[in-house]
């Protein structure tokens, strides 16, 4: 499904409607869902076991800063957090090409 494909707008527009009347406590299950199955429609199965990496590594990063009371550790797990993230994006982005080379 690409951005300017038909399906994607009823897809978005399902999304939407389905946020909008969602409570707001469930919201952010709607939107992880609609992410997850947005990933699915390309045909890499990597890409949602990539999306679940980044999730689970955000979701801890922020468990943890959460339970930190120092600013200098928390800023660092942010830190952190965003690293790990960015990482794995360039992974996923230059590896098949540098991988092509090899």
């Amino acid at each position: 499904m690409t951005f300017t494909s038909p399906s994607y707008f009823f897809f978005l527009l399902s999304v939407y409607v389905v946020f909008h009347f969602s409570p707001d406590r469930f919201r952010w299950v709607v939107l992880l869902v609609a992410s997850y199955l947005f990933y699915a429609t390309f045909e890499s199965p990597l890409l949602p076991a990539v999306l679940a990496l980044v999730t689970a590594i955000s979701y801890a990063c922020g468990i943890r800063i959460g339970r930190i009371t120092d600013p200098g550790r928390r800023s660092r797990m942010f830190r952190l957090g965003v690293a790990a993230c960015v990482l794995i994006l360039a992974l996923m982005k230059y590896l098949p090409a540098v991988a092509s080379v090899f």
